[in-house]
């Protein structure tokens, strides 16, 4: 039977890990809005010390974000291991007629959300990221991938930021239908790969369906 968190059924796909990856396997997902967490979700009120508490608690299973926004501020979140998040509805296509639920920027040129080295096997679904709720950015970005493997990151969406997602230094990482419509300010783009790599490391990355307008 499917689990319910915020009186929302949690997908199926948000507890299906590549076979590759690090297994996740918690049996019952997490929401941030829950005690001890107890963030708001208004898109408004800073919620990054609770939310950062909600991924670190859900590392080995999911957190489940539900129907709301979360406003996140500097220093922006980590997942320091492998996570399932996923969102209340798919981001993809964007859809501006319709609630998009996921994170807002509480502060400029932030990272909003980053896998560091300990997050292999983490996957990213069905959220949306807004990145200019707190004005025009020129550095930060909504998704950094910081040496993980086996990251998965799809049907998500993300508009405002100054990188829509940073793929620093990866393995096998895989992104699927995600949109990257508009970037912010000078020097910005959609997707940018191997900006933390040296000529002895390789970021291996597979990307399938993911349209980037940098018209901003």
């Amino acid at each position: 039977p499917p689990h319910f968190v915020d009186g929302c059924p949690l997908p199926a796909a948000g507890l299906n890990l590549t076979a590759s990856a690090t297994a996740v396997d918690k049996s019952a997902p997490i929401s941030p809005l829950n005690s001890p967490y107890n963030c708001v979700g208004d898109g408004v009120t800073n919620d990054t010390v609770c939310m950062q508490a909600a991924i670190d608690a859900s590392v080995g299973g999911t957190l489940y974000l539900g129907p709301h926004r979360y406003c996140i501020g500097s220093p922006g979140l980590v997942v320091g291991g492998a996570v399932a998040i996923t969102g209340a509805t798919p981001g993809y296509p964007w859809d501006n007629s319709r609630p998009n639920y996921g994170f807002t920027a509480c502060s400029q040129n932030i990272n909003i959300l980053t896998f560091n080295n300990l997050s292999s096997g983490s996957r990213l679904s069905d959220v949306f990221f807004d990145g200019s709720t707190a004005g025009v950015n020129v550095s930060g970005a909504a998704i950094t991938a910081d040496t993980p493997s086996f990251l998965k990151i799809d049907h998500v969406a993300i508009i405002g930021s100054c990188i829509g997602i940073d793929e620093r230094l990866s393995n096998q990482d895989r992104i699927s239908h995600v949109l990257v419509n508009t970037a912010s300010g000078a020097g910005c783009g959609g997707i940018r790969i191997g900006a933390g790599s040296i000529s002895s490391q390789l970021t291996d990355l597979r990307l399938d369906a993911v349209p980037v307008d940098t018209n901003g």
